[in-house]
């Protein structure tokens, strides 16, 4: 049976971001996210040994407009992350590209509902799915 890996990408980089130390380029561009979050997904890609590894992520602000609209508390009082939090992601869309991880983000939806979808579509075609994630919700 083939498998497939779909990776929370916001859920895992930012606990790589915290897990790491400040760690840069030569010329100060911060990249700890980037490398906790490689270390993270390239560790559960080797025992999961998937075929297909996806990654999902929420995308900036567009993400919790009907989840608001439901629950006006929703995410209220989340502290954003720092700066250079932000200034990685290119980084890390560059790193998935290199690995050939498919990066995906849709407006008005979060990264559980993509993941939710490509595990319900690929079970449908007879491919295990696995979830990446550290997310709570």
């Amino acid at each position: 049976m083939k498998r497939l890996a779909v990776i929370d990408g916001k859920s895992v980089f930012y606990r790589g971001y915290y897990a790491m130390p400040s760690l840069s380029l030569p010329d100060g561009t911060p990249t700890g996210g980037v490398y906790g979050f490689a270390s993270i997904a390239i560790e559960l890609i080797k025992q999961l040994e998937p075929d297909y590894v996806a990654v999902a992520w929420d995308k900036p602000k567009t993400n919790i407009r009907k989840r608001r609209e439901i629950y006006p508390e929703y995410k209220a009082g989340r502290k954003a992350p720092p700066l250079d939090f932000y200034e990685q992601i290119p980084i890390l869309k560059e790193l998935l590209d290199a690995f050939g991880w498919p990066f995906y983000e849709l407006d008005d939806y979060e990264a559980d509902d993509i993941l939710g979808t490509f595990a319900k579509q690929a079970t449908d075609r007879g491919v295990e799915t696995r979830l990446l994630t550290s997310d709570l919700d």
